[in-house]
């Protein structure tokens, strides 16, 4: 089994892989250069969501079966990873399909609602580094791993 430690520098490291294909992607002067990006990105999302999941794993309430109980402190990651990952790709079609027209890179700007997609975009994806960063430092809890306070709270949820 991989250990804490690897798992979580696997995950920071494509997070920052994201940050930085996401800002090409945002500097993009082609629509293959924005669609090619857009492609890497979702590969990175899913390599991000597996690796969170590999993480998982080894925790106490996922071994015995307590995946509502863990779900509900993952609520945050799990709403974040879908809106921030359907902003990315609506601003990287939207990039694509404008530079695809003849737009030029600065006169995007002037295109109505870029901005406002643009900002939503870094919104989104600023609130899904900050919360995947804190997840994975959250379920680095020694009470993560060791069976006693998890199987207090399955019994006392049974009754």
């Amino acid at each position: 089994m991989i250990e804490y430690g690897k798992k979580t520098t696997a995950i920071l490291g494509l997070l920052f892989l994201d940050v930085a294909f996401h800002a090409m992607l945002n500097h993009a002067k082609t629509s293959a250069e924005a669609y090619t990006y857009l492609g890497v990105l979702a590969i990175i999302r899913i390599l991000i969501l597996i690796s969170i999941f590999v993480l998982v794993w080894d925790t106490v309430p996922f071994r015995f079966g307590l995946v509502g109980i863990l779900c509900k402190k993952m609520t945050p990651l799990a709403f974040t990873l879908p809106v921030s990952t359907l902003l990315s790709f609506a601003m990287a079609l939207a990039r694509g399909s404008l530079l695809s027209e003849g737009y030029k890179q600065a006169s995007l700007w002037d295109y109505g609602g870029f901005q406002t997609l643009f900002y939503f975009d870094y919104l989104g994806c600023i609130l899904f580094y900050l919360i995947t960063f804190f997840t994975v430092f959250k379920l680095s809890k020694v009470k993560y791993y060791q069976a006693g306070d998890w199987i207090g709270k399955a019994s006392a949820n049974k009754r």
